[in-house]
């Protein structure tokens, strides 16, 4: 009630910390959850749609598994032997106003993977390129979504619990690598998808990746259109009132990788 009335009504900013969740993760309602309700603590949860829609993995949490499971040197080497220009968008990586992972404990091979496939790829590539890295090691590319993902009955209890839930694309891309038309249904996806499973109209939104590269004046401008009332990128800053008054759809939000204990590492 606090954070809603400060949202709505731009009135007092309320004290202590807002936990927030990405992704629609299974862990999120096995493991987060019960702790939560112990502890009687609220938070807001952003979930991508596509696998809600299609029951299939996001390309991000693919590059997940690849990277726990297999060398990350032998994907590296693969990633060498297939990548063509074409495949990439000229000059997006090295123009980036932020470095991505700076705050994560990756090694080069790591860290070179993960830019790879979430910043310079091409969206209509980037499936099929890991899809094909899947099948010449062997392994299955869409990993059994029951054991990743939040299913819609899951996703229903923890509203009807009370915690919140906002939109977070639909794929989980960049959205600065979109043009306007998939920017368009990138967002509204995501928006439609979560407002059917949770019947909640969705009036927010967290961004793929998060920082000055995720979103742009295009970015905002569709959010807006669709409803968002506000939305969070990632900043080291804690919200106050300005922040809600001037730029609603840029709140500022800690990356978990700048405390102990949350440093996100293979």
């Amino acid at each position: 009630d606090e954070w809603e009335n400060f949202v709505q009504n731009q009135s007092h900013c309320p004290s202590g910390v807002l936990l927030t969740f990405d992704d629609g993760l299974i862990d999120h309602y096995n493991n987060v959850l019960p702790i939560l309700n112990d502890r009687g603590i609220w938070a807001m949860f952003f979930v991508s749609s596509l696998p809600l829609n299609r029951k299939v993995s996001l390309s991000v949490h693919k590059v997940h598994y690849l990277l726990s499971t297999v060398e990350p040197k032998l994907i590296a080497d693969i990633l060498t032997s297939v990548i063509r220009p074409a495949m990439l968008i000229p000059e997006f990586l090295e123009g980036l106003p932020v470095t991505p992972y700076e705050n994560q404990e990756l090694d080069i091979d790591e860290s070179n993977i993960k830019k790879i496939f979430n910043y310079a790829l091409k969206p209509s590539i980037k499936d099929k390129l890991i899809d094909s890295i899947f099948s010449e090691l062997g392994m299955q590319g869409n990993m059994d979504f029951d054991s990743w993902y939040m299913s819609d009955a899951n996703i229903k209890e923890m509203v009807e619990l009370g915690y919140g839930f906002g939109a977070h694309g639909a794929t989980h891309t960049l959205l600065t690598k979109f043009n306007r038309n998939e920017l368009r249904r990138e967002i509204k996806d995501s928006i439609e998808t979560l407002d059917r499973v949770s019947g909640v109209k969705t009036d927010s939104f967290c961004y793929p990746y998060g920082g000055k590269n995720s979103w742009n004046d295009d970015v905002l401008d569709v959010l807006h259109q669709n409803g968002i009332k506000y939305a969070f990128d990632v900043r080291s800053s804690d919200i106050d009132l300005d922040h809600l008054r001037s730029s609603p759809l840029l709140l500022p939000r800690y990356d978990c990788n700048e405390f102990p204990h949350g440093k996100a590492s293979h």
